[in-house]
């Protein structure tokens, strides 16, 4: 047997595996399940029912049985189910009168930090580029593009880090 058999062996063990479980959450209510973030809201019987459905789709493409409407069906069954997420959270909160959990605000120098992170990556990634194109000057037009877009990014990038530097956040803050 080839290797990539076993992968798919175990790929179809595992939304089998996958389905039964989700199933057996629709078939036995009694089953404590809730979503995770925030206020651990449980699911309710359409969300259980959309997860089900959602793997059982899963599981028909595992087994190519019309892997195209199984992958359909799984994609819809899960933006179905990021909505219907929403919706249980609110029901949660209304029936137990818990406000909703928000983001945690992000303060001034985390902010600060972040951006410099993204910047010297973005920053050396520029570099590199320019410093191969040095190295091996471009010869098609495309080539030539990218190494002006390459340009552009490490002087918006040196940009970033003046701006950056000039309005780092005080010791005290």
């Amino acid at each position: 047997m080839r290797s990539d058999h076993y992968a798919e062996v175990l790929l179809r063990i595992l939304a089998v595996t996958i389905a039964v479980f989700a199933w057996s959450a629709v078939v036995f209510p009694k089953i404590p399940l809730a979503w995770k973030r925030g206020n651990w809201a449980p699911l309710s019987m359409r969300s259980r029912i959309v997860a089900a459905v959602a793997m059982t789709a899963w599981c028909f493409a595992a087994f190519r049985f019309y892997p195209r409407a199984g992958a359909a069906v799984f994609a819809l069954s899960i933006g179905y189910g990021l909505l219907q997420s929403r919706r249980d959270r609110v029901d949660y909160h209304r029936a137990h009168g818990v406000p909703p959990a928000g983001p945690v605000p992000i303060a001034r120098r985390q902010g600060w930090i972040v951006l410099c992170c993204v910047d010297a990556a973005i920053l050396l990634i520029a570099t590199v580029a320019i410093a191969w194109d040095w190295r091996f000057p471009p010869i098609t037009e495309e080539q030539h593009i990218i190494h002006v877009l390459g340009l552009g990014f490490l002087w918006l990038s040196l940009v970033a880090a003046l701006i950056l530097f000039i309005k780092r956040p005080q010791k005290g803050s």
